[in-house]
């Protein structure tokens, strides 16, 4: 039992390392997190939470996928991100103390690793690196969206120019028309 649990520690630690949000922990640190850690099961199409749902727990994909979206005034489903094997979400909950601002379904059967907050501020040194990692992965994510709003600004300013072209061409030919 003992070299079970040594051998299954020792697959936890090498699968915590591939994973970005852990980088920079040490061993002894990843030894620390291991049992904090919830295994959660998701059968595919399961949410994980709704937009809107109280939260107080991040999530670390360890298999299989899942789709982030938000719900639209129009009530459209407006996907945001997917999310593989390696990548964490729902971290939000952990920062903020405010409900869930997407919601999350699995696309395949997987499995997920769940840290709560609570867990998490037993460890208040771990915490704080878990923070810190987290601070730099959501920078950039801000960076990546700043440049996509910064992409669209220009496009829908290409199109008010094209627009503008059309309504003065449009003019010109109702003047020639006597409209």
């Amino acid at each position: 039992m003992a070299q079970e649990t040594k051998d299954l520690n020792t697959l936890l630690v090498r699968l915590f390392m591939a994973v970005p949000l852990f980088h920079e922990l040490g061993k002894e640190d990843l030894l620390e997190l291991i049992p904090l850690a919830q295994k959660v099961p998701f059968e595919a199409g399961d949410i994980v939470f709704n937009e809107g749902d109280e939260g107080e727990s991040m999530y670390v994909a360890v298999s299989g996928r899942f789709e982030v979206y938000r719900w639209d005034d129009a009530q459209e489903k407006v996907p945001l991100a997917k999310i593989e094997p390696g990548e964490h979400f729902g971290e939000i909950a952990l920062v903020e103390n405010v409900r869930r601002t997407a919601t999350v379904r699995a696309l395949t059967p997987v499995l997920a690793l769940r840290f709560t907050r609570s867990a998490l501020e037993q460890r208040p040194v771990l915490a704080m690196k878990l923070y810190r990692n987290m601070t730099r992965i959501l920078a950039k994510r801000l960076r990546s969206t700043n440049n996509e709003v910064m992409c669209q600004a220009k496009r829908a300013r290409q199109a008010e120019k094209k627009i503008q072209e059309y309504e003065k061409e449009l003019s010109h030919w109702a003047g020639k028309l006597g409209v």
